[in-house]
């Protein structure tokens, strides 16, 4: 659409059992102003290759409200991409990515990520990422990081908030418990990232991994955190 939209979709169950798909929900804007709420579905994928599980591109030079929360997305034996995967290329937003479950559901499994945010817009942005569950079982579970948070472009409008989360079980093995990466985009970035509150377990690589390019800024709150 060319103008403004609102978009619901809530309490679906989608499941692939033995096939290859590509993403359960999958939602674009082009154009507008939009409010989009992916709210309390549940998405399992079973001995069978998915994309992500959510995803979500903005290219709107618009403004965006996106809420995605209390979703459930379980793996047993398959090969998942991201759980949830938000990239923005245009416009301004706020992103609220809030109490989603993201269970290896006690077999072996392969995910590249919990949760991936893509900020590559020089619009303004804040992002919450809070109180989300990353891979909550008690068997082995074979994950990349499970948040990365990556700005490619940016302003002194970029505003990350990640708290609260539990990341990664006993025996899951994670790359970086939260990765934040800022890019060289050709242009100066200023970022402020708080990472407060969160409890990151498993095996890890780092449990914060920070890379910032030259000429680019960030400010960063780190409080809180527990790695044991």
């Amino acid at each position: 659409t060319s103008g403004d939209a609102s978009l619901d979709i809530d309490n679906n169950i989608i499941s692939s059992v033995l096939t290859i798909g590509s993403n359960g929900i999958d939602v674009t804007t082009g154009a507008g102003n939009s409010t989009i709420n992916i709210r309390g579905n549940q998405i399992s994928s079973v001995a069978n290759g998915f994309g992500d599980a959510i995803h979500f591109t903005g290219n709107s030079t618009g403004t965006t409200n996106l809420t995605i929360s209390g979703n459930t997305v379980e793996n047993t034996l398959g090969i998942f991409g991201d759980a949830i995967d938000v990239r923005y290329n245009a416009g301004s937003a706020t992103t609220s990515i809030v109490s989603n479950t993201i269970d290896s559901d006690d077999l072996l499994n392969l995910m590249n990520g919990g949760i991936y945010l893509n900020l590559n817009t020089t619009g303004a942005t804040e992002t919450f990422i809070d109180q989300n569950i990353v891979s909550d079982d008690a068997l082995a579970g074979l994950l990349n990081d499970g948040i990365f948070v990556d700005i490619d472009r940016g302003t002194n409008d970029t505003i990350v908030h990640v708290t609260n989360n539990e990341l990664g079980g006993s025996t899951d093995i994670l790359d970086d418990g939260i990765q934040i990466r800022m890019g060289n985009s050709g242009v100066s970035n200023v970022a402020h990232v708080q990472v407060n509150d969160n409890q990151i377990y498993g095996l890890l690589n780092f449990g914060l991994n920070v890379s910032v390019a030259n000429a680019n800024t960030i400010s960063m709150q780190i409080d809180g955190n527990d790695t044991s």
